[in-house]
């Protein structure tokens, strides 16, 4: 929210970042513009502590794309929209307002957590991780991001989740209980997982993963 100009504080500059996603081919996927925080004017033990945010193993990746196989696990991709705006902030900051929006002696005094603050990842995987375990997952003793409840195994990489079940409508009763506590949105089942290309073949029975969009 914004608020006048507090005396002696740290105020972080701001910036806008404008980004061109693309899919795992490289085609164009869309225009992104976002306003982004300086964290790297964080003081540590003022605004910013803890910022270790964990993220899910390639070994483990790996591992469950063979169990998908094996297994014949129906799967589905998420992306979370917005997904640091999302979480959580538990310290006092406060941010320049962004260039083109600028108010005389005032400033944004932040709510949530938004992309550039050096503790956004953690708050975030916090955030996530409590909305799991609502939901009755429970975290794997081996990897930080893999969380299962009996019937569903999901793989967390920041903003973007796979989900693995028997039945596609298991997935899809979840994602939709989801939707009560987070902002996300389906991706193409998780053929474009971290801008890798999976394919799988038409029998279901093997697996292919390239990148050619990084050549």
């Amino acid at each position: 929210k914004m608020v006048s100009r507090p005396r002696g504080a740290n105020i972080l500059g701001s910036t806008w970042a404008f980004k061109k996603k693309r899919f795992p081919d490289g085609a164009l996927k869309k225009y992104n513009a976002r306003f982004c925080v300086r964290g790297d004017q964080q003081i540590e033990g003022l605004d910013v502590f803890e910022t270790f945010a964990p993220v899910v193993a390639w070994i483990t990746v790996r591992l469950l794309l063979i169990l998908s196989i094996i297994l014949q696990l129906e799967t589905q991709q998420v992306d979370y929209t917005n997904a640091f705006c999302q979480a959580p902030l538990e310290q006092t900051v406060y941010v320049e307002l962004p260039k083109g929006f600028e108010v005389p002696n005032k400033v944004l005094h932040l709510q949530k957590s938004v992309y550039g603050l050096r503790q956004s990842p953690l708050n975030f995987y916090k955030h996530l991780r409590e909305g799991s375990e609502s939901k009755g997952f429970t975290k794997s003793n081996h990897d930080d991001c893999l969380f299962t409840n009996g019937d569903i195994i999901v793989l967390f990489w920041v903003d973007d989740c796979i989900f693995y079940a028997k039945e596609s409508k298991t997935i899809d009763n979840m994602i939709s209980s989801l939707k009560d506590e987070f902002l996300l949105e389906r991706e193409e089942d998780m053929t474009g997982f971290l801008r890798i290309n999976i394919y799988r073949d038409t029998n279901n029975t093997s697996l292919s993963i390239t990148q050619t969009g990084l050549i």
